[in-house]
Protein backbone atom coordinates (compact mmCIF):
# COMPACT_ATOMS: atom_id res chain seq x y z
CA UNK A 1 0.00 0.00 0.00
CA UNK A 2 1.36 3.41 -0.99
CA UNK A 3 0.88 6.23 1.44
CA UNK A 4 1.81 9.83 1.01
CA UNK A 5 3.92 11.14 3.83
CA UNK A 6 3.84 14.97 4.11
CA UNK A 7 7.42 14.92 5.43
CA UNK A 8 8.76 13.48 2.20
CA UNK A 9 9.06 16.16 -0.42
CA UNK A 10 8.99 15.20 -4.02
CA UNK A 11 11.85 16.52 -6.09
CA UNK A 12 10.42 18.55 -8.92
CA UNK A 13 12.55 19.62 -11.82
CA UNK A 14 12.26 23.39 -12.08
CA UNK A 15 13.09 25.57 -15.02
CA UNK A 16 16.07 27.80 -14.39
CA UNK A 17 15.35 31.51 -14.41
CA UNK A 18 18.28 33.08 -16.28
CA UNK A 19 17.28 36.70 -15.71
CA UNK A 20 20.03 38.63 -14.01
CA UNK A 21 22.80 36.33 -15.21
CA UNK A 22 25.53 37.94 -17.27
CA UNK A 23 26.46 36.18 -20.47
CA UNK A 24 29.53 37.15 -22.46
CA UNK A 25 28.47 39.04 -25.57
CA UNK A 26 29.73 37.66 -28.81
CA UNK A 27 28.84 40.83 -30.61
CA UNK A 28 31.50 42.14 -32.94
CA UNK A 29 31.28 45.89 -33.31
CA UNK A 30 32.74 47.40 -36.42
CA UNK A 31 35.54 49.90 -36.17
CA UNK A 32 34.44 53.53 -36.72
CA UNK A 33 35.99 53.46 -40.20
CA UNK A 34 34.19 50.23 -41.21
CA UNK A 35 30.92 51.43 -39.69
CA UNK A 36 31.14 54.69 -41.68
CA UNK A 37 31.76 52.61 -44.80
CA UNK A 38 28.72 50.41 -44.03
CA UNK A 39 26.61 53.51 -43.38
CA UNK A 40 27.64 55.00 -46.72
CA UNK A 41 26.74 51.74 -48.50
CA UNK A 42 23.29 51.67 -46.85
CA UNK A 43 22.65 55.32 -47.79
CA UNK A 44 23.79 54.67 -51.35
CA UNK A 45 21.54 51.59 -51.69
CA UNK A 46 18.57 53.61 -50.39
CA UNK A 47 19.22 56.38 -52.91
CA UNK A 48 20.48 58.88 -50.31
CA UNK A 49 16.97 59.51 -49.00
CA UNK A 50 14.68 58.43 -46.17
CA UNK A 51 12.98 55.06 -46.73
CA UNK A 52 9.73 56.41 -45.27
CA UNK A 53 7.46 56.78 -48.33
CA UNK A 54 5.54 59.61 -46.60
CA UNK A 55 8.68 61.66 -45.92
CA UNK A 56 9.05 64.67 -48.21
CA UNK A 57 11.97 66.36 -46.46
CA UNK A 58 15.31 66.67 -48.19
CA UNK A 59 18.44 66.36 -46.08
CA UNK A 60 22.13 66.52 -46.85
CA UNK A 61 24.20 63.34 -46.77
CA UNK A 62 25.68 64.31 -43.41
CA UNK A 63 22.22 64.62 -41.85
CA UNK A 64 20.93 61.19 -42.91
CA UNK A 65 20.94 58.46 -40.28
CA UNK A 66 20.84 54.67 -40.23
CA UNK A 67 18.05 53.02 -38.27
CA UNK A 68 18.94 49.55 -36.94
CA UNK A 69 15.96 47.31 -37.61
CA UNK A 70 17.11 44.84 -34.96
CA UNK A 71 18.55 46.93 -32.12
CA UNK A 72 22.33 47.00 -31.76
CA UNK A 73 22.19 45.25 -28.39
CA UNK A 74 20.45 42.17 -29.85
CA UNK A 75 22.43 41.83 -33.04
CA UNK A 76 25.58 39.80 -33.51
CA UNK A 77 26.92 41.76 -36.48
CA UNK A 78 26.24 45.06 -38.20
CA UNK A 79 24.99 44.26 -41.68
CA UNK A 80 23.48 46.02 -44.67
CA UNK A 81 20.22 44.09 -44.19
CA UNK A 82 19.84 45.40 -40.65
CA UNK A 83 20.07 49.08 -41.55
CA UNK A 84 17.82 51.51 -43.36
CA UNK A 85 18.32 55.18 -44.18
CA UNK A 86 16.10 57.57 -42.29
CA UNK A 87 16.01 61.32 -41.91
CA UNK A 88 16.52 62.63 -38.35
CA UNK A 89 12.79 63.37 -37.90
CA UNK A 90 11.56 59.96 -39.06
CA UNK A 91 14.32 58.23 -37.11
CA UNK A 92 13.25 59.81 -33.82
CA UNK A 93 9.57 59.11 -34.57
CA UNK A 94 10.31 55.45 -35.29
CA UNK A 95 12.44 55.12 -32.15
CA UNK A 96 9.62 56.64 -30.07
CA UNK A 97 7.12 54.32 -31.83
CA UNK A 98 5.04 57.25 -33.09
CA UNK A 99 5.17 56.10 -36.71
CA UNK A 100 5.59 52.72 -38.35
CA UNK A 101 7.82 52.16 -41.36
CA UNK A 102 7.72 48.78 -43.06
CA UNK A 103 11.48 48.24 -43.15
CA UNK A 104 11.12 44.71 -44.50
CA UNK A 105 9.36 46.12 -47.55
CA UNK A 106 12.03 48.83 -47.91
CA UNK A 107 14.81 46.21 -47.81
CA UNK A 108 13.03 44.12 -50.47
CA UNK A 109 12.64 47.21 -52.69
CA UNK A 110 16.32 47.98 -52.23
CA UNK A 111 17.35 44.45 -53.18
CA UNK A 112 15.17 44.49 -56.31
CA UNK A 113 16.60 47.84 -57.40
CA UNK A 114 20.20 46.64 -57.01
CA UNK A 115 19.74 43.16 -58.42
CA UNK A 116 22.34 42.45 -61.15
Amino acid sequence: MITSDPKIKKKVKQDIDWTGFAFPKQSKRLSPYKYAKLKRKIHQMDGWRCVNPDCTEIYTRDQLQVHHIVPKGRLVLDTVDNGATTCPVCHSLVEDKLIYIDFEKAIKRRKLAHKP
